[in-house]
């Protein structure tokens, strides 16, 4: 995988802005394979809303954000409408974030994941403020991304601090986590969040009790009008038992796999 930019692709643009959407578009299309299939990743042609890219083989659609700064817990999105509507539709895409660097000889990748689309629940999509009145777009709404609600699983890196990924690994990570795209909605938002609480534990086995202890009161919190939160961690953890992403080791204690 290269890392640089081809500088020549944004020879003709004024606008860095319109530099750095030509050339990181270009260093997707050859350099990045589908997280699902391994297959080759092609332009859309056409402007489209929320989409940049598509696989032929598979037909998962993927956008594009770029960025010179470390992308943080929390990423400036688009039109709030607009992703709402992507996203609800019966083919919202995935997600891929990548960071450069500026070098004396011009552009470096140096982080680059992708974060599938079954990740993108309404609980992560924050409506920002209404632009003023004399604003040129009035009353236009943009969203935020809350990065920071995800678990670790969630974020496929190809590339971490300029160090790669085999795309066997990438693969391999996100087949992991698409068993979330049969779950319904409300199903999908309890899972996500106990994978979460799952991370913040930061330890790979752990026990009921463990779990209970430290992940209780927050999902109660997320949840108050659950009357019953511990029979729904529960629930939850065999759900993720029996997809693979949690092993049983007997006595109330959980491993991740």
């Amino acid at each position: 995988m290269h890392r640089d930019f081809d500088l020549s692709l944004g020879a003709g643009y004024k606008s860095k802005a319109q530099k750095v959407r030509v050339m990181s578009e270009a260093w997707v299309e050859n350099n990045i394979a589908c997280p699902a299939c391994g297959g080759a990743l092609q332009k859309v042609k056409n402007n489209s809303p929320v989409k940049d890219f598509y696989c032929a083989q598979c037909a998962e659609e993927f956008e594009l954000k770029s960025s010179g700064r470390k992308w943080g817990q929390k990423i400036i999105g688009g039109s709030y409408k607009t992703m709402l509507e992507r996203l609800q539709s019966p083919q919202p895409p995935n997600f891929f974030f990548l960071h450069y660097e500026v070098t004396d000889t011009g552009y470096r990748v140096k982080n680059f994941f992708c974060i599938p689309k079954q990740f993108f629940t309404a609980n992560i999509i924050e409506k920002r403020r209404l632009l003023s009145k004399k604003a040129r777009r009035a009353r236009w709404s943009g969203c935020t991304i809350l990065v920071d609600k995800l678990p670790e699983s969630g974020k496929i890196f190809y590339m971490r601090d300029t160090i790669c990924a085999p795309i066997a690994a990438v693969r391999k990570n996100f087949a992991k986590i698409c068993f979330l795209k049969a779950q319904q909605p409300e199903a999908k938002s309890w899972l996500i969040d106990v994978m979460k609480q799952v991370d913040l534990l930061a330890q790979r086995r752990f026990s009921l009790r463990e779990f209970y202890s430290k992940a209780e009161a927050a999902l109660q919190e997320q949840y108050p009008d659950n009357n019953n939160v511990r029979a729904k961690i529960r629930q939850q953890l065999q759900v993720l038992r029996a997809q693979g992403y949690l092993s049983f080791k007997g006595k109330g204690v959980y491993e991740l796999c």
